[in-house]
């Protein structure tokens, strides 16, 4: 009989759903999955894969399906229900539906209306565990008893069901779906009333007259009826509870790994007016899952979370990544992936550049396996989509490999030292004849300060003995600082504390022609504590008109430490430098960072 009954339910609820009057029914059939074991009968009659079908279906209106899914909310801890939900394809219905909620944060801007992402009484805090235990013990329902009050509820309806006559339709009036708002426990219960049939009459007491619905049912009805902000607020709650159960699964539903899902939770953290704590455990929980880490690769998640989030809201995704990319697993995908050629090899060797630190599987992915020109490859692209991840990933690259390659300190300035040149009591008995002027100076003190002006100007050359002595290879911008280094001038001096930045350079390669040491050393510090990546570029293009070789940089020459700062600034702030410099000297600049990778991959580079 009960088999009977079933059959004969599911027929007249299938007969209903194409009349006009579904949005009733579906709004009816919602409301039943309030209290547990009406649950346990709806799941029983197989109706969790229509839901989930009006959930995704697009003709359908918005606060229908907001209805839809918070009534399968309900069966989020609910193992055998969400099976069926799962079956019935939920998880790219969800990721539509967040693609959508994404979309509209997207139109709106961060600073858009805060009626869509409010929170007036959240279904699951962000604060509790994800097992659905809160820390303080309550329930996911701010206005729902507690479990133990559920557990006394469904005795007492045992003990009713025990006592009941043979016409049981008349216990059930006052345990309707909505008299109830108790939360479901862990596992729903088996127990279902028997004979309950989802009718659409409503019941009628023992005098004839329609059975008047209770205070709280009628403002529940209400509510249902009008979607008011805070429930529609609720919505990416519900989304991200429903996915983040599914992440905890040993081996996850493949949507929670496609590229709708990893950009669409990239989105929500980036785009959300709130902070969104659940969509990053997501996704660092996909992230450090064996089964997911494939997909995951060949969808370029690490390089979407460098290239669109911060640094605090990348890292999860990112150690979860690392974690399975460090392991011999992790190696053998990667390695697997890059014999496969083509996108996905790229796609492999990005990840493998901006979540791998350990230099021994680097050098094997990058030089043994030539990723390394695959990367570059990549990088003189024409296509941005193809050239900036390349870039990007060779910046990450760099950073993980020299975590402490930062711009050093600038020298504090010496206000308190004068300017030695414009304090000289003597007169100049010197001129230096330049390529667009002179300059005067005296012949002792810039012999004193430079060994091969001293050379030049008190040995047995010509230039001696006579007064006007050619420099014709020197600009007048350039010699005018020269001679008050000289002079021995420090930081003090108004015109070295205000030299322009393009003048460094060739300030450096004069001072190292000349030998003056400290001047260089000074200078080349100066060069290389430039901090904004535009500048930086511009200095390894005058550095690699002139090579230069600083003294304590262990074979590394100038514009290869330029090169190096640049990539150091970080993946966002590199990427379109290096694009830029490519542009104009594509050969050069690739010739130069296999030289920067190569040297960083040294043993001795650590």
């Amino acid at each position: 009989m009960a088999a009977e009954t079933d059959q004969s339910d599911s027929v007249s609820v299938t007969s209903v759903t194409s009349s006009v009057d579904r949005s009733s029914l579906v709004s009816a059939l919602c409301l039943f999955c309030w209290e547990s074991v009406n649950r346990a009968r709806f799941r029983s009659l197989g109706y969790l894969p229509w839901l989930v079908r009006v959930l995704g279906a697009r003709g359908e209106s918005e606060s229908l399906r907001r209805r839809v899914l918070h009534a399968l909310f309900q069966f989020v801890y609910d193992h055998t229900g969400f099976g069926q939900m799962k079956r019935a394809g939920l998880i790219a219905v969800l990721v539509g539906r967040l693609q959508a909620l994404v979309a509209g944060w997207e139109r709106e801007g961060r600073s858009g209306d805060q009626r869509c992402c409010r929170r007036s009484v959240s279904p699951v805090s962000s604060e509790d565990s994800e097992d659905g235990n809160s820390s303080d013990g309550s329930g996911y329902r701010a206005d729902s008893p507690t479990y133990r009050q559920v557990e006394r509820e469904i005795e007492s309806y045992l003990q009713q069901v025990r006592r009941a006559e043979p016409a049981a339709e008349r216990l059930f009036k006052s345990f309707s779906p909505t008299d109830s708002l108790a939360s479901s426990p862990l596992r729903s219960p088996d127990v279902s009333p028997p004979g309950w049939s989802f009718s659409a009459r409503s019941p009628r007491s023992a005098s004839g007259s329609a059975h008047r619905p209770s205070k709280r049912r009628r403002l529940y009805s209400a509510e249902v009826s009008s979607e008011p902000a805070s429930r529609r607020g609720e919505e990416h709650s519900w989304l991200l509870l429903l996915l983040s159960r599914e992440s905890q699964a040993e081996k996850p539903d493949r949507q929670l790994a496609s590229a709708d899902c990893c950009r669409a939770l990239v989105d929500c953290l980036r785009l959300a007016p709130q902070p969104q704590p659940r969509a990053a455990r997501i996704l660092a929980r996909i992230g450090r899952n064996p089964y997911c880490f494939r997909p995951l690769v060949c969808q370029r998640l690490a390089w979407l979370c460098v290239s669109s989030l911060s640094r605090e809201q990348a890292q999860p995704a990112l150690s979860g990544l690392q974690a399975v990319a460090h392991s011999g697993y992790g190696q053998g995908v990667l390695e697997s992936l890059m014999e496969l050629g083509g996108d996905t090899a790229t796609a492999a060797v990005i990840t493998a550049a901006v979540v791998v630190s350990l230099q021994t599987s680097l050098r094997r992915l990058l030089l043994r396996r030539r990723g390394l020109d695959l990367l570059l490859d990549e990088l003189v692209s024409d296509a941005d989509d193809r050239s900036g991840p390349a870039a990007g990933a060779l910046a990450a690259l760099c950073r993980h490999l020299a975590p402490n390659d930062r711009p050093p300190p600038s020298e504090a300035t010496e206000t308190s030292s004068p300017c030695r040149y414009v304090g000289e009591p003597l007169p100049p008995d010197l001129t230096l004849v330049l390529s667009d002027g002179e300059v005067a100076a005296r012949r002792d003190r810039l012999a004193a300060g430079s060994p091969v002006l001293g050379a030049l100007l008190t040995g047995g050359f010509r230039e001696a003995s006579t007064q006007r002595v050619p420099l014709g290879e020197l600009s007048r911008e350039v010699a005018a600082p020269l001679v008050h280094i000289a002079y021995g001038c420090g930081a003090g001096c108004r015109l070295l504390s205000r030299l322009p930045a393009r003048l460094w350079l060739p300030l450096l390669a004069a001072a190292d022609r000349f030998l003056l040491a400290e001047a260089a050393e000074s200078l080349g510090g100066r060069v290389l504590a430039a901090r904004r990546p535009e500048r930086l570029a511009a200095l390894y293009c005058a550095a690699r008109s002139q090579p230069l070789q600083l003294e304590g940089a262990a074979g590394w020459g100038l514009q290869l430490l330029l090169l190096r700062r640049l990539l150091a600034a970080g993946p966002r702030r590199a990427a379109d430098p290096l694009r830029l410099l490519l542009r104009e000297r594509p050969e050069t600049l690739l010739a130069d960072l296999r030289a920067v990778v190569g040297k960083l991959l040294e043993p001795t580079a650590a």
